[in-house]
């Protein structure tokens, strides 16, 4: 299943617990604090790539 799930990432890997912590660092950081009631979705691109955004 992992395999499957690498082979539909456009980044090709699994994500881990680090690259959650640096979007959630970066939202607590002052780079962010322009930045209101905004989702941020740390998938690796696989949600867009299953075509749940653009469903024909």
């Amino acid at each position: 299943m992992q395999e499957k799930i690498k082979d539909v990432t456009p980044l090709g890997r699994l994500g881990e617990p680090l690259d959650v912590a640096r979007a959630t660092v970066f939202l607590a950081s002052s780079d962010a604090q322009f930045i209101t009631g905004a989702n941020l979705i740390v998938d690796g691109g696989v949600i867009p790539n299953f075509g749940i955004f653009n469903m024909n």
